[in-house]
């Protein structure tokens, strides 16, 4: 429920999760572990990654629908790799654009 209101523009209503769960939580009850998750997450729920940062380095760099995906293919790939947790989000989005433009031109 908390991950629908940050990724979907469609965010499922309360009483659909009701619903789903055959009534084995109230409107109240969902709320209620929903604050409580937040409670003991601090409220840290967004963690940016390199997809946060990628779609404006794309329109700063000029880059076109192949370069987009290339570098889109690039962060697929660096998520394989444990290794580049080592470098910050923006930093890997940034090498991203840079490897499509040197690929592409």
């Amino acid at each position: 429920f908390i991950a629908a209101k940050f990724e979907e523009v469609d965010v499922p209503l309360a009483e659909s999760l009701v619903y789903i769960t055959d009534n084995a939580y109230t409107i109240r009850d969902i709320f209620a572990l929903e604050c409580e998750f937040l409670a003991v997450l601090s409220f840290s729920v967004l963690v940016p990654t390199p997809a946060h940062f990628l779609d404006f380095l794309l329109r700063a760099n000029g880059s076109d629908d192949r370069q987009g995906h290339l570098a889109r293919y690039v962060l697929e790939l660096a998520l394989l790799d444990m290794g580049m947790l080592q470098y910050e989000p923006s930093r890997l989005a940034a090498a991203a654009v840079v490897l499509s433009n040197e690929l592409l031109g």
